[in-house]
């Protein structure tokens, strides 16, 4: 069984993009083969209206997919590191689309 992460975020597309793409280096420990980010995409309505759910405004969407399941236990790590580079009101994560991180 795959184990995604849905990312929200209220900030404008190139603006996410731009500051994810130093932690790909800064934690290689983790993005290089333990846990996979996505492209950045635009919301889609349905997502959208889940993040709205949450409380956030979404502008855009990525995926962050446990490469290694051993690595799971890292998961906290990982949306900390995340809601880091974005700033914690500007990012809604959630467990599989639904449970909140």
């Amino acid at each position: 069984m795959a184990i995604h992460l849905f990312c929200h975020s209220s900030l404008p597309l190139q603006c996410v993009k731009d500051a994810l793409s130093p932690l790909l280096s800064q934690h290689q420990e983790l993005f290089a083969n333990k846990f996979l980010i996505s492209d950045v995409m635009p919301a889609t309505d349905v997502g959208k209206e889940v993040a709205l759910e949450h409380g956030l405004d979404a502008q855009c969407l990525f995926l962050i997919r446990v490469n290694e399941k051993s690595a799971s236990g890292s998961l906290p790590t990982v949306v900390e590191i995340i809601k880091n580079a974005l700033g914690d009101s500007n990012v809604v994560i959630l467990f599989e689309n639904e449970d909140r991180r």
